[in-house]
């Protein structure tokens, strides 16, 4: 087979790009082991024996389209159609009325899969729903073309820029959430003797400036549904027993503080929305995934001073 490149020149968002190439990998891999027939496979159907994919890019309006095109076998979507019944994920009704577009898109169910072996080449445990979530968190869009006997096309569009959000982490009751860096004017850490009560509020003074003070495990209610030990001191605390983490923010004119369990580093994410059920949590502006695989709720400052 031969791999044709073109649109090299093409530019984009470098953090778009680096998020892209485990995709992209995929898509040349999966091209070349189930799309590009063997030699003798493609002598029979009039072929050259020879392959090719094509990887292009270029630009359109405010984004960037990314194709990956092989001359190949193309997908049997009465077959896609057919292991998507057996794995429940469709009904009779849709395997016989399910058009040729729609039918395509199964191929993006997790776990759907027509490769007969697992090889070397493809089969990674990145399958195409994989790499439509990640496409997806960049806030782009995939579609696929597919003519069985003549190839498949899979096309990305992503945003020539990601929208950044800088971020701090922190933790409580060991769960974490993220804080937009913006609304962050300081960390600070105090004795629990400098810590007052004011009518019955917790104040502390800092700089002259008296400053209200709320446990965030209180407003988010996490101490509900934890153990007692998982909301408790921890032998890894950065801080002493006597000193109170807080989290110093400012709210347009409004100053307030938190008091956390751990301060962690500052991070660059991609800011998604909440979807479905989690939308009325209107505390959180939305979520974005970490390198490790866990999911970091963002807290939403507007809507937290509403929980006070």
């Amino acid at each position: 087979m031969k791999l044709i490149i073109e649109g090299e020149d093409t530019r984009a968002d470098k953090n778009v790009l680096e998020k892209m190439t485990d995709p992209l990998v995929h898509l040349v891999r999966n091209s070349l082991d189930h799309g590009i027939e063997s030699p003798d496979e493609r002598k029979t159907f009039g072929k050259p024996e020879e392959g090719h994919i094509i990887l292009a890019a270029h630009q359109l309006d405010d984004q960037v389209v990314i194709e990956v095109k092989d001359d190949g076998r193309g997908i049997d979507v009465d077959k896609v159609k057919q292991k998507a019944y057996e794995k429940g994920i469709i009904d009779e009704n849709a395997l016989e009325k399910l058009s040729h577009e729609k039918a395509l898109e199964l191929i993006f169910a997790p776990g759907l899969s027509t490769a007969k072996k697992i090889t070397d080449v493809s089969g990674r445990g990145v399958g195409m729903d994989v790499v439509r979530a990640m496409v997806e968190e960049v806030g782009g869009s995939v579609r696929i073309k597919s003519e069985l006997g003549k190839g498949t096309t899979v096309t990305l569009s992503l945003p020539l820029s990601m929208a950044v959000t800088r971020i701090l982490m922190v933790e409580v009751c060991r769960e974490f959430f993220g804080i937009p860096i913006e609304n962050v004017s300081e960390t600070v850490k105090l004795p629990r003797s400098e810590i007052h009560k004011v009518k019955d509020k917790k104040v502390i003074v800092l700089r002259d400036r008296i400053i209200p003070i709320y446990n965030l495990t209180k407003i988010l209610e996490i101490d509900k549904f934890k153990q007692n030990n998982d909301c408790s001191k921890t032998k890894d605390q950065i801080y002493e027993e006597d000193e109170i983490a807080i989290l110093i923010l400012t709210l347009e004119k409004l100053e307030f503080g938190l008091i956390v369990d751990k301060f962690h580093e500052g991070i660059d994410i991609v800011l998604k929305p909440l979807e479905g059920a989690m939308q009325k949590f209107t505390i959180y502006s939305g979520a974005t995934l970490l390198g490790d695989g866990r999911v970091l709720l963002i807290l939403n400052p507007k809507e937290l001073i509403k929980w006070l």
